[in-house]
């Protein structure tokens, strides 16, 4: 029964106030980066989803004085590149400097092959 109402009230909502996209992505990766926490806080997510809403549309109504913006068309604008810029970070590649205790060439093979060291040439447990 919680299940309908709650069907019946966002469809209600997106139907008086337009499909507003990109705030759902785009909300829980701000307030990760914002509070620096490895986990989601969802309350903190929320908030966050809340404020870059009423920011957007705050923004589409103010931004051209006789002309009023879809704020779906601005958060689609705004986020919609945001996680594409995230998704591109992370999966790039990171090259550091080469740590001077990985075994190259001058060392025996047995060092270079050992299973219990790390691509950088650190031990670690095996």
């Amino acid at each position: 029964m919680l299940t309908v109402l709650g069907v019946v009230l966002a469809a209600t909502a997106t139907g008086a106030a337009g499909p507003i996209g990109f705030v759902a992505p785009t909300a829980p990766q701000l307030a990760r980066r914002l509070t620096r926490t490895p986990q989601l806080p969802l309350l903190n997510a929320a908030s966050t989803g809340a404020i870059v809403l009423v920011a957007a549309d705050l923004a589409a109504r103010t931004r051209l004085p006789p002309l009023e913006i879809p704020v779906g068309a601005l958060t689609a604008l705004v986020g919609g590149p945001y996680p594409l810029w995230l998704l591109g970070r992370r999966t790039g590649t990171r090259r550091g400097p080469r740590s001077s205790a990985a075994p190259g060439p001058g060392h025996p093979a047995w060092i270079r092959s050992s299973p219990c060291r790390s691509r950088t040439g650190t031990a670690h447990r095996c």
